[in-house]
């Protein structure tokens, strides 16, 4: 299983978004929703919700109030859901890499995440929450550039499966060249760098 922990506002906003939630507050920019939809999309992971938001949204459609209702509407007319947000009761609304690393040890069917967020948060006191955090800047939002960097952290494990798989068939025979080639002949395509290293630090060089 594969999730994502999403942060709102900073990532599917930005400072020039007009649009605005039935409290006032910034609403989603329709931009930044389509690239979060790419990310789903290419990666299948399920969405948590880490934001200040999760106060007015719940799985249980009789707790949300109307910002709840107008985030909640916003993602199903993108085809995507909400699946759950993580409880910051008990670490604290600062704390949220603690909340995330609690919802991840209650969670053990989760195999790959990810975590965008415009603020650090105390996720850099966890190496590993470090190391799948995407960090945008609230004045911009998600961009292009963190859509293909979460897809490739997503989806890292399954391109390390397959360079493995294509390594004993091939009896370790492939350099990255004709690596990069058969992955492209299975529709896994990625640039001969990004597989150089996979390679390299997984011992197939």
């Amino acid at each position: 299983m594969k999730v994502l922990f999403l942060d709102i506002d900073g990532v599917l906003n930005n400072d020039k978004t007009n649009s605005r939630g039935p409290s006032g507050c910034i609403g989603i920019g329709n931009s930044q929703l389509d690239r979060l939809y790419h990310i789903v999309k290419e990666t299948g992971a399920e969405i948590i919700l880490t934001s200040t938001w999760k106060s007015s949204w719940d799985k249980n459609p009789n707790y949300r109030d109307l910002d709840g209702m107008y985030l909640n509407k916003k993602f199903t007319q993108k085809g995507m859901f909400l699946k759950d947000k993580i409880d910051d009761s008990k670490t604290g609304m600062y704390n949220r890499g603690a909340a995330i690393k609690l919802y991840l040890d209650t969670h053990p069917e989760i195999e790959e995440y990810l975590i965008l967020d415009d603020f650090e948060f105390d996720f850099e006191k966890y190496e590993d929450l470090n190391a799948n955090w995407i960090q945008t800047e609230s004045a911009v939002g998600l961009t292009s550039e963190h859509v293909d960097l979460a897809i490739d952290i997503l989806n890292r494990q399954e391109l390390i499966q397959e360079i493995k798989k294509i390594y004993i068939e091939t009896k370790g025979t492939l350099g990255v060249s004709r690596m990069t080639v058969e992955l492209k002949r299975k529709n896994i395509i990625y640039n001969h760098k990004k597989i150089y290293r996979l390679m390299h630090e997984n011992g197939y060089l």
